[in-house]
């Protein structure tokens, strides 16, 4: 149980602190470092790595501590995000300004669309519902076919 709690708050610390360090430099316009990345993706194999081979409880515990503190650290990039909107807005209506007094000819009208918005919007629904579909059938096929393959030789020879 301990195992578990230092997994779950090792990860939920660690998470974070990548993450916010990334993308404060990603909300100033830098691209996100490699090295940060690279950290991240390490963390996500190691969730995995314990989970399947160490102690199945505490890889659990891992992956859900980064996941959390991915969840944190999007909450505070969305809080520092809204609170630079006003700013954001003004420097892009100066833009703006500062391109529409420099344009010499009229913009063009955009293009003409070659379908109604609603038909391709009820194509991609019809799409997505195939998708769906496609999945619960997948996983009414995997899940029993999984228990089935897992049950111990006993329990089949049982069965049959």
């Amino acid at each position: 149980m301990i195992a578990v709690l230092a997994g779950f708050v090792l990860a939920f610390g660690l998470t974070p602190a990548v993450n916010v360090a990334g993308m404060r430099r990603w909300l100033l316009g830098h691209p996100f470092p490699a090295g940060l990345r690279l950290l991240a993706l390490a963390g996500l194999g190691v969730g995995f790595a314990v989970l399947a081979w160490y102690d199945g409880p505490v890889g659990g515990a891992i992956l859900a501590g980064l996941v959390a503190g991915l969840t944190f650290a999007n909450a505070w990039a969305i809080r520092v995000a809204r609170r630079n909107r006003p700013r954001v807005e003004a420097a892009e209506a100066e833009m703006a300004w500062v391109a529409a007094d420099s344009e010499d000819e009229p913009r063009r009208p955009p293009p003409a669309r070659s379908a109604p918005v609603g038909r391709v919007l009820r194509d991609t629904v019809a799409t997505e519902r195939r998708r769906a579909l496609g999945w619960l059938l997948a996983g009414v096929i995997v899940i029993p076919a999984c228990g089935a393959l897992s049950l111990p030789e006993a329990a089949s020879a049982r069965a049959a």
